[in-house]
Parts: C-alpha cells; sequence; structure tokens
C-alpha cells in the first residue's frame, strides 16, 4: 500500500530480503478503511501489511454514505496504481 518515497522503500525491502526476514508485520493507517495484503519484494513474500481504519478522523464508509467496499477495491487491486500490492 506504502506508494510513497520509493527509493527508502526499496532499501527497507532490500533489507529484509538479504537478512531473510519473511514474517514481517507491517502496521499502518491514515488510508480511512482497513485491509490486508502481502508485502512483496523480487516475486517474494516478505510478509504482510495491516491498513487500519482512523481513530480520530471519519472512515471512508462513515464519510460517504452510498460507498460499497467492492467499488473501492478494483482501484485498490490495480497493478498500474498499486504495483506491491
Amino acid at each position: 500500500m506504502w506508494d510513497g518515497y520509493s527509493e527508502e522503500r526499496k532499501q527497507i525491502l532490500q533489507h529484509w530480503a538479504h537478512n531473510q526476514m519473511n514474517d514481517v508485520v507491517i502496521l499502518t493507517g491514515d488510508a480511512h478503511f482497513s485491509m490486508g495484503i502481502e508485502t512483496r519484494f523480487e516475486g517474494k513474500t516478505l510478509g504482510v501489511e495491516w491498513v487500519t481504519p482512523s481513530i480520530t478522523s471519519a472512515n471512508l464508509n462513515e464519510r460517504i454514505s452510498i460507498f460499497k467496499s467492492h467499488l473501492v477495491e478494483p482501484m485498490v487491486r490495480k497493478k498500474s496504481l498499486n504495483p506491491h500490492v
């Protein structure tokens, strides 16, 4: 899910791969919805990322009354937008 700081992300993933760390758990937020995804590098799964909902701000389903998760999921899974998902 992390699409910023591409060089720093690459360095972290390289470190995990080089040190055979394949059970990493990443907790992130600020996406205003929940999901779990595999964290991959060069075709190898290194761990999982759990995106947590917000605590103090409204989540998407609270902001948009007609929000449906099945409408967002295809966008999140779109390889051109999130190649690491």
